[in-house]
């Protein structure tokens, strides 16, 4: 059993023209975190909890998804931007520099 915490932040125009230049076309609304643990605390296997992602998010958008905890004892955190439908949205990792410290 794991234990997933989800969380969604909205984003600001400086991300959403970062995105833009990036060569995406869709504008991102959201940021969509989610962290998973195991029942002891625990970060879980890495294949397990890309597992769940991978069950969350669809296959063809899987590229859009960062891992982005830097501390795999603890937890995995995995975050995207999404759009205003929640489509996920091809976005550099840059932008999640320093995002493990604020989830």
């Amino acid at each position: 059993m794991l234990t997933a915490a989800i969380s969604r932040y909205r984003v600001g125009r400086l991300v959403q023209s970062r995105v833009r230049g990036y060569g995406e076309q869709r504008t991102p609304a959201y940021v969509v975190s989610i962290r998973i643990t195991d029942p002891t605390g625990t970060a879980p296997p890495i294949p397990l909890a890309e597992a769940w992602i991978r069950a969350v998010v669809p296959e063809n958008l899987i590229s859009a998804v960062h891992q982005i905890s830097a501390d795999h004892e603890t937890a995995c955190i995995y975050a995207w931007l999404v759009d205003a439908n929640y489509v996920p949205v091809h976005s550099p990792a840059s932008i999640f520099a320093g995002f493990s410290q604020a989830a």
